[in-house]
């Protein structure tokens, strides 16, 4: 699942740091390191917005941005000023917009999990990717499943990123345009039942 932002473009022929020409095999299809993702991020690629200080041994934390939305209310938008908090409700499911911005060349994948101290406190765990080509916001959809009130400051460490390598160019990179940006998110609501209207079903079924 990708929920994105801004649909920038990476230029043809703008990831030749990783040396993607080369015969890849099976060992080498490993995760990014530390150094290399701050190697792409100095040069202006993979990460947009970012501080090398989120960088960890294979993975980057990604920070809360400003925006967020709650789709518990109907996918209300919020945005905070700098420096201000995000408030998730208990029980209620948001889209954390990430401050940064990413962009994933053709031969790689990236996953993304929240961060584990967010669980210990009633966030509920995500994990989800972003597709070879996918350019912008990243959304961390996750839910208060605590009875407690939850602030999240903007710049906040939400969730981390890792990046892997794949053999060759995907075919057919993502395209698109997703919740952030066009506000309509791809939520299946007709999948969702009132008790009304399960009530007699048979559950064996």
């Amino acid at each position: 699942m990708n929920d994105v932002g801004l649909n920038h473009r990476l230029p043809v022929g703008d990831v030749q740091s990783l040396d993607r020409d080369r015969k890849i095999t099976g060992e080498d299809r490993m995760n990014l390191t530390d150094s290399e993702i701050g190697t792409e991020m100095a040069d202006g690629r993979l990460i947009r917005n970012g501080d090398q200080k989120q960088l960890g041994p294979a993975c980057y934390e990604l920070r809360m941005g400003r925006i967020y939305y709650d789709l518990t209310e109907g996918a209300r938008r919020f945005e905070v000023g700098e420096g201000g908090t995000v408030l998730i409700k208990p029980g209620h499911r948001v889209v954390l917009i990430t401050h940064e911005e990413v962009e994933i060349p053709r031969h790689m994948i990236a996953r993304i999990i929240n961060k584990g101290s967010l669980f210990s406190i009633g966030l509920s765990p995500v994990c989800t990717y972003a597709d070879p080509g996918f350019t912008g916001n990243l959304g961390v959809v996750t839910q208060n499943i605590s009875d407690k009130y939850i602030e999240l400051p903007v710049g906040e460490s939400i969730a981390k990123i890792d990046f892997a390598r794949l053999p060759k160019d995907v075919q057919h990179p993502y395209r698109g345009q997703h919740g952030y940006q066009t506000e309509i998110w791809p939520i299946k609501y007709q999948l969702q039942k009132t008790y009304a209207e399960v009530r007699t079903k048979d559950r064996s079924r």
